[in-house]
């Protein structure tokens, strides 16, 4: 016995409810209860299948709509022909409201859905190709890969038929269905460029090559807030398949089932190391894996707006939809368009968003466009229809991208905000190159809606964003992040993308900096002193000691407030005071901030300060 199973062993030995729960049930059984529940309506519902076992088909109760149900729908690759497409438009029209949710594996969720209408909408489904099965609990869930997979000439493999191999294995089978430990992710990326967050996956395969041959190497682990790991292992182009195969009978055999917070593959390979758990996978599928190749995801993350021409000639074209949010009119309307301008199929992306894959040049002149700022947003479903949510979400991110738009126009390159209602971080926060999570925050001994911000998260590497404002009030969200946008603008390359920029100045400046300097212009851009404002941040950097990028700033804003170079002490200690020496007049009244001036002269007086956190404290920012 491995020690992985060792380790398993033990820690089974007391199972958690859910896995007491899934022990007695027969899953099959479950799904044909819905013939019953449809024909004798919600109230006969048990509170198990309510809680769980209907969520193994996609089938989710919510406390946000009593009564109605939202359906998850599977839809591997993102990928929908255009009669597929159709046909969802119609059941959102007819049985869900006429709302369509995109999530961030690429699929669709239904809304306010009748317990009675769901047989005839599997059915429905069913017969154009589409389903709903393990697409919630302890399942393999949506398999995800490049919105341009097969299509793009950054995509160099072709991933469409290994995805639908490794999907056959487990979907619709009863005895896949939840017999995992907790719910497992796979995406499968065949492209240079990271279009699918391949490194957020308990199981991502991304596009490598070893010897002249591509292929895939291996990630393993990752979740929300941790990146998947490098497990050292090439796959051949047509081998993921049994790959697969072996990780997932590991998986389900010697996965933990104990604490439902710490049963991801992650604390598996936690539990012994990587190195460690690939030997004793090797062991188990009597196998012996080669070692990785070399990654190659050069490109950055996220949809490209606009038009891109395709290897056949013919074109993509991204259809933004803010927040995941659309009609089924609007997704029947964009089929038909794509249809009309010779496109066969309509994906959708883990950006919330739709390409026309297979249209002609002019495709664009019939839709409207959108700013980056709508086009590369993501916001998960928040509290109107999430029980864990702790702010609306979708109308934030879309209010603030408004704000962004109407303040800085369509700026051209791409800015990635991905919002997420809660640390749950379903919005996949720490990956966007703004990322937002709602909390809650305490002013004046009263509890308001909040955020967290964070900056510099990657999809192409492994990087996940730093904080950047921690606690700010959610009515001014916008306000910070406008300013970390204006100081990528005031600052940046040519052509040089915001996660670039954030990235070169990371090396030399340090994240408390980052963050004194955003929160700082805010309060500056509020009270008109926006002539203050810091910006080229890069020539403050003192190899990201606080103390020196302290004095550093301090330089120049007394030097813009007083129009001349620190002097003697005997100055300070004047300032200080409230008393403002005869020879230093000021060349900015900054009257409207108390304390600025004080401040100003503390910082460029040695030893004052050692962190801007105390700065930050005194300004009350």
């Amino acid at each position: 016995m491995g020690l992985l199973a060792e380790i398993s062993k033990e820690r089974n030995k007391k199972q958690n409810q859910i896995e007491e729960l899934k022990a007695k049930t027969s899953f099959k059984e479950a799904y044909e209860r819905l013939s019953y529940y449809a024909e004798h309506g919600y109230e006969s519902i048990s509170e198990d299948d309510k809680k769980f076992t209907l969520k193994s088909f996609g089938i989710f109760d919510r406390p946000a709509t009593p009564g109605l149900f939202m359906l998850r729908i599977r839809i591997p690759s993102g990928r929908l022909n255009i009669q597929q497409t159709g046909v969802l438009a119609k059941i959102a029209k007819k049985y869900a409201k006429n709302y369509i949710d995109i999530t961030t594996r690429a699929q669709i969720e239904l809304r306010y859905i009748r317990i009675e209408d769901i047989p005839n909408i599997i059915s429905t489904l069913s017969a154009v190709g589409i389903s709903t099965f393990q697409t919630g609990v302890d399942n393999f869930r949506n398999i995800v890969c490049d919105p341009l997979n097969g299509y793009a000439y950054d995509s160099y493999l072709d991933t469409s038929a290994e995805l639908l191999q490794i999907q056959n294995i487990f979907l619709g089978e009863f005895d896949w269905v939840s017999a995992l430990p907790r719910k497992f992710n796979i995406a499968i990326n065949g492209s240079s460029t990271n279009r699918c967050n391949v490194f957020g996956q308990d199981l991502g395969f991304t596009l490598a090559i070893k010897d002249g041959v591509y292929g895939y190497n291996v990630y393993l682990g990752g979740k929300v807030g941790a990146a998947a790991q490098n497990a050292d292992i090439f796959v051949k182009y047509g081998e993921a398949t049994k790959f697969f195969t072996h990780l997932a009978n590991f998986y389900r055999e010697f996965g933990f089932r104990d604490n439902r917070n710490k049963n991801r593959l992650k604390y598996m390979i936690d539990a012994v190391g990587m190195e460690k758990f690939r030997s004793e996978l090797e062991e188990f599928a009597n196998d012996k894996f080669e070692k990785s190749g070399k990654t190659i995801s050069l490109g950055d993350g996220g949809d490209n707006g606009g038009k891109m021409q395709l290897k056949d000639g013919s074109f993509a074209y991204l259809l933004a939809v803010p927040s995941g949010i659309m009609s089924g009119d609007k997704l029947f309307e964009y089929a038909q368009l794509c249809k009309k301008s010779g496109g066969h199929s309509i994906n959708f992306t883990v950006e919330q968003n739709i390409y026309a894959i297979g249209v002609d040049g002019d495709f664009g002149q019939k839709v409207q466009n959108t700013s980056i700022f709508h086009t590369n947003l993501i916001a998960c479903a928040g509290t109107e229809h999430c029980p864990f949510g702790v702010i609306p979400n979708k109308p934030d991110a879309i209010e603030c991208a408004d704000y962004l738009e109407s303040r800085f126009g369509n700026v051209g390159g791409k800015i990635r905000q991905y919002w997420s209602a809660c640390p749950k971080g379903c919005g996949i926060h720490g990956l966007g190159d703004i990322g937002v999570v709602g909390t809650k925050v305490a002013r004046n001994k009263e509890v308001h809606l909040g955020v967290d911000i964070y900056i510099g998260g990657s999809m192409k590497s492994q990087d996940e964003g730093k904080l950047l404002v921690k606690g700010a009030l959610l009515t001014e969200a916008k306000e910070y992040i406008a300013e970390a946008i204006e100081l990528y603008l005031s600052d940046k390359q040519d052509k040089e993308s915001f996660e670039e920029y954030f990235k070169k100045l990371s090396l030399g400046v340090s994240s408390q900096c980052v963050s004194f300097a955003v929160r700082l212009n805010v309060l500056l851009h509020k009270n008109g002193l926006s002539a203050l404002k810091l910006k080229k941040l890069e020539q403050y950097g003192c190899g990201k000691k606080e103390e020196a990028e302290i004095y550093a700033i301090g330089r120049h804003l007394y030097e813009a407030i007083f129009g001349s170079q620190p002097q003697e002490k005997s100055i300070f200690t004047a300032i200080i005071k409230g008393e403002r020496p005869k020879a230093q007049k000021q060349s900015i009244d900054i009257s409207a901030v108390a304390n600025l001036g004080a401040v100003v002269a503390n910082m460029v007086t040695p030893s004052t300060y050692q962190v801007f956190s105390e700065i930050a404290s005194e300004l009350g920012i």
